[in-house]
């Protein structure tokens, strides 16, 4: 058996996990003592011991007795031809074997946000939560910057595959552009999204529930006795499109008005900056535009007593806003926030000289650490079972929990 002929099959090789299991196969004789004419195991003890499922192993190990590496030996087993070296292999392709032996037991991570599981930012929690999963699998992580990858730099990464990757789409903005994600999976890259499963039917996704989490919120104030809940949307210019995630959150707010006996109310939009990268000065002026959007809402006969908005940040600019019309936001107007970034959020304190030490009375916490783990174990889940047919397209949601402070809530 010659050199070339394993370098054949593995340039053959369709995807990363089909190329690490014939080095792996190749590596056997010198790691596990397996000579010519001793016998291999089962297919099921050792696609248990290579980590992928019986399909994989059988197409691997077909491809390998078609350039005589194994024969078979009997009904069921095989053995092998000859010994060829992994080493001499990897002198000979340094660019394949550098893939193969990292890249190969690596999970990438495009994010631009990787902090710590204590990160402000969602993106940040997850991330950190995601990586940390990988690794307790003795995997590497890899780490990449959306606003540096694309404009061809995707080739790269496509031509050294890692084992999976992980991208997100769930935030404001968008982290990862749609035609680079079917670009990677076209590739044969395992991608998993923490994202929606309506914005892609046709990756594997993981998300927060947002339609549980509106409900929960909706019921929390009809429970306070709030019959009259007005959903309040204010974000910088774009359109629901670029938010499946607002769709979803309106979607559980209909459904829980409609069991709770209360009437739906059309959202009011206004725009805004980005919050979160505000001066003092911004935020004031973000309140004053609240006022003017919220005044015919809290004022006369029919006027509302709750908000549901769909962050902390702008629970508290709306807290604000009804401080100088004159409505008390945690008596007259009970407000819901949303992510439980409260009171360590930033604009809390900027709106401190109007409503004080003020919380929003609940807001939704969506388990960022729980989302990251499964993020993790769903991508190297699937790139165990790459290579064979296509699988349906699996979609996680993870159950947020309601948080209302000073209650033990769940």
């Amino acid at each position: 058996m010659s050199v070339t002929s394993v370098a054949n099959l593995l340039d053959l090789a369709e995807t990363a996990t089909q190329r690490r299991l014939i080095r792996d196969l190749v590596a056997l004789p010198r790691d596990a003592g397996f000579a010519p004419g001793r016998a291999l195991p089962s297919e099921r003890k050792l696609s248990e011991r290579l980590g992928v499922s019986r399909p994989t192993l059988r197409a691997a190990l077909q491809s390998l007795e078609s350039a005589g590496v194994v024969q078979p030996l009997g009904a069921r087993r095989r053995t092998f031809a000859v010994l060829p070296d992994a080493c001499e292999i990897d002198e000979q392709m340094p660019g394949e074997a550098a893939r193969l032996s990292l890249l190969s037991d690596t999970i990438a991570i495009i994010a631009s946000d990787t902090a710590d599981p204590e990160s402000s930012s969602s993106e940040g929690a997850v991330s950190s939560a995601a990586a940390a999963e990988v690794r307790l699998a003795n995997l590497h992580t890899l780490t990449l910057s959306p606003e540096l990858l694309g404009h061809g730099k995707e080739r790269t990464l496509i031509a050294q595959p890692p084992r999976g990757l992980i991208a997100f789409r769930d935030g404001i903005n968008e982290r990862i552009d749609r035609t680079l994600v079917l670009r990677l999976v076209k590739a044969g890259i395992p991608v998993v999204l923490y994202g929606q499963a309506s914005d892609s039917p046709d990756t594997h996704t993981v998300s927060s529930d947002h339609r549980d989490g509106a409900a929960k919120l909706v019921h929390a104030l009809a429970d306070a006795g709030r019959r009259r809940i007005l959903p309040v949307w204010a974000f910088e210019h774009r359109s629901d499109a670029d938010r499946p995630w607002l769709v979803e959150r309106e979607a559980g707010y209909h459904a829980a008005c409609a069991e709770r006996g209360l009437d739906a109310m059309s959202p009011v939009r206004f725009e805004v900056g980005v919050l979160g990268g505000c001066t003092k000065a911004e935020i004031d002026a973000c309140v004053r535009i609240a006022a003017g959007f919220l005044f015919e809402w809290v004022k006369g006969d029919r006027a509302i007593d709750a908000i549901m908005t769909t962050s902390d940040a702008q629970a508290y600019v709306v807290a604000a806003a009804c401080r100088l019309l004159g409505v008390d936001p945690a008596g007259d107007v009970l407000i819901v926030g949303y992510d439980n970034k409260s009171p360590r959020n930033p604009v809390a304190s900027m709106t401190a000289d109007t409503i004080g030490g003020y919380q929003p009375y609940a807001t939704i916490d969506k388990d960022n650490p729980a989302i990251g783990r499964s993020l993790a174990r769903l991508v190297m889940s699937v790139s165990d079972h790459n290579g064979e047919a296509p699988a349906q397209p699996r979609h996680q949601f993870i159950q947020p929990r309601l948080v209302i402070p000073g209650k033990n809530v769940s």
